[in-house]
């Protein structure tokens, strides 16, 4: 994820702010078959980021990379078969950034279309 900011006010107009962060989770997720063309799913896991900052102004860059944090991941998904090899599926993730600070909690959602061969 990149944001880019102009920051407003200063005596230099060439200045940017550009913040980046990488993201990769791994765990498992099982499957659990419902009637009538139904299945939900549920997962765990835990999520790896890093935030790189830069700051440019005259020409000048000065980037600043935190360390990694590491935090768990836990979710669950409902699909729905449409078709012999299409699905439609949504999912709910929750990843918890500070066991002691329930606020910093991220919450992503997702939806996509599957086209299953096998």
């Amino acid at each position: 994820t990149e944001h880019f900011y102009r920051v407003p006010r200063l005596a230099d107009p060439t200045v940017t702010v550009k913040d980046t962060t990488e993201r990769a989770k791994l765990g498992l997720r099982t499957t659990y078959d419902l009637p009538v063309l139904l299945s939900m799913h549920f997962r765990a896991g835990g999520q790896a980021s890093r935030n790189t900052h830069s700051f440019t102004n005259a020409g000048r860059t000065t980037v600043t990379v935190e360390k990694i944090k590491y935090a768990p991941y836990f979710g669950a998904g409902l699909s729905i078969w449409v078709g012999p090899l299409m699905s439609l599926t949504a999912d709910g993730v929750v990843i918890v950034n500070d066991v002691h600070d329930w606020r910093r909690t991220e919450y992503q959602g997702t939806a996509s279309l599957a086209l299953n061969f096998l």
